[in-house]
């Protein structure tokens, strides 16, 4: 399906991309080991347009040993120059805040194992429907386009 979104162009490629979304996230749910998934689901965020919940999946994916470790870390390494300018945090701390992010979606899947399939998926954390994980405490960074805290 995300192959068929690349192709395509204007509102069909955005439609296209948003149906590859939704298809992964429901795979993701049924297999949350699943590297491919979560690399793929990468992929798709980035052409959505959405670098911290694509930051997000590359960081599940770096820690599973196998062929996508190395392209994980490459496509994080390009996201956090994406964000360049000062007054940036180093590459280290931008990973640790989005692995803090993954490990607090882990934690949230852990406790929310048994709920209803109406509660919205802790996959799409960032998204209007979940509060964004990132701590708010000034001495931690957050992350914006070009380096640049939000006002």
């Amino acid at each position: 399906m995300a192959a068929a979104a690349l192709r395509a162009t204007g509102p069909e490629k955005q439609r296209k991309l948003l149906q590859a979304e939704s298809d992964l996230l429901a795979s993701r749910a049924l297999n949350t080991q699943d590297a491919e998934t979560a690399y793929l689901l990468g992929l798709t965020e980035l052409w959505l347009g959405k670098q911290r919940r694509a930051a997000f999946y590359f960081a599940e994916v770096r820690r599973v040993p196998g062929p996508l470790q190395a392209k994980a870390l490459e496509d994080l390494q390009r996201i956090y120059k994406s964000y360049a300018g000062p007054p940036a945090a180093s590459f280290e701390t931008f990973l640790a805040s989005v692995e803090q992010d993954s490990r607090s979606s882990a934690a949230y899947v852990a406790l929310n194992a048994s709920t209803p399939a109406s509660t919205p998926s802790p996959a799409r954390i960032g998204d209007s429907t979940m509060p964004d994980p990132r701590p708010a405490s000034p001495a931690m960074p957050l992350f914006t386009h070009r380096g640049k805290r939000p006002a």
